[in-house]
């Protein structure tokens, strides 16, 4: 206990002290760039956490993949939604929205605290045991995109700072309640016996993967729209022979009645609502639509069928306690893009209107419905 409060100590004087020179640092920094490094930091400040997650996937190769792709993912989201929580709260603007320095990257949102220095060393803490080896490497990795967000004028070093704290203590304190509790353990458990719940965990990583992708604008609508035509060719030809590979990814995601009438209908309607999205509204409004249908689909169902108890009158399939923790999770999402008032409401309306089961004939598909409706109403607000 006393190292925890000593490193915490430690922790607030130094960005105490960077808070007094960080006008010095910014400019030092920025008047003494190089032509040479230019390219590399934009570069790391651009795709150095798309880069880390794939470095973190190849050193998990060797065992227990499950459990710590389950225990870095969780950590990976901690750390940036309360980076992004504690933005909102101090609302420093960025250094070249103060001073008179030439960014080479321009950021949408707030300075304080750093988010992709927050992501990048969350994960330090839990390079234990055989991942021991590969920690040197994630810590110059994490580094170099912390020092990447100065050097491109993003960031005071007291906002990288921060965010390095921020982040190595929530792994942290992942690390102890892994410990503990095995978490992810307890996680991947539920992965394998229940149905449901791999379906709504495969729901929830292509959407958010295909934000990510989007946001990093490493695909494009049009792209999307290939990905939609080839998985409907696809599961039209499962309808007839049975294809080696996609027969069994579907046997462990897909319900047993729609493998026989829509082979992959749940990834087919989620891309085409994540298409829709990005052909109708502007970018930040499409961004958070996916976020809250990512987010808040699966987290209701999930949360809703195993936990729920308070059943709607109007559908007894559905919770109260279940709509309003996906309505949490989905406010938490969007709140990346837009603002809250915005967030929540967006959320709001999806997720009541998840619940009514609509028809047009034929059932709706939330994965294009709320989508669609979160879009409208951040339309109508903004």
């Amino acid at each position: 206990m006393k190292k925890t409060w000593l490193t915490i100590g430690v922790a607030f004087l130094l960005i105490v002290l960077a808070l007094f020179f960080d006008r010095n640092l910014i400019f030092w920094v920025t008047e003494h760039r190089v032509s040479w490094l230019n390219t590399p930091m934009v570069f790391f400040t651009d795709f150095g956490l798309l880069f880390g997650v794939l470095l973190f996937f190849v050193a998990l190769y060797e065992r227990h993949w499950i459990s710590l792709v389950i225990l870095f993912g969780l950590t990976f989201v901690a750390a940036l939604e309360i980076s992004q929580l504690l933005k909102l709260f101090f609302e420093n603007p960025r250094p070249y929205e103060t001073w008179s320095i030439v960014p080479l990257k321009t950021d949408t949102g707030y300075s304080f605290p750093s988010m992709h220095a927050a992501f990048i060393f969350s994960v330090l803490p839990l390079f234990k045991g055989h991942l021991t080896r590969y920690r040197w490497v994630w810590t110059l990795f994490a580094f170099l995109i912390a020092f990447s967000r100065v050097y491109v004028g993003a960031h005071y070093v007291s906002d990288v700072l921060a965010g390095a704290f921020l982040g190595y203590g929530i792994g942290s304190l992942m690390a102890m309640l892994e410990d503990r509790f095995h978490l992810s353990h307890w996680i991947a458990k539920h992965l394998r016996d229940n149905f449901e719940v791999r379906r709504q965990a495969a729901h929830l990583f292509i959407g958010l993967g295909l934000l990510l992708l989007l946001q990093w604008h490493l695909i494009t609508p049009g792209i999307l729209l290939g990905i939609l035509c080839a998985g409907g060719f696809l599961s039209l030809l499962s309808l007839r022979w049975q294809l080696p590979g996609l027969q069994a990814i579907l046997a462990i995601f897909e319900r047993p009645q729609q493998r026989k009438t829509f082979p992959g209908q749940g990834s087919f309607f989620l891309v085409l609502g994540v298409l829709l999205s990005m052909l109708l509204f502007p970018e930040p409004i499409a961004l958070a639509a996916i976020a809250i249908m990512a987010l808040g689909d699966s987290v209701t169902n999930v949360f809703g069928r195993y936990f729920g108890e308070i059943r709607l009158p109007y559908n007894r399939k559905k919770t109260v306690d279940g709509v309003l923790i996906g309505i949490g999770a989905a406010t938490l999402g969007a709140l990346f893009f837009v603002p809250l008032g915005v967030a929540l409401a967006a959320s709001t309306m999806a997720m009541f209107v998840e619940t009514w089961d609509l028809k047009i004939g034929v059932p709706i598909d939330d994965n294009v419905l709320v989508p669609l409706v979160a879009g409208g109403v951040m339309l109508v607000m903004i």
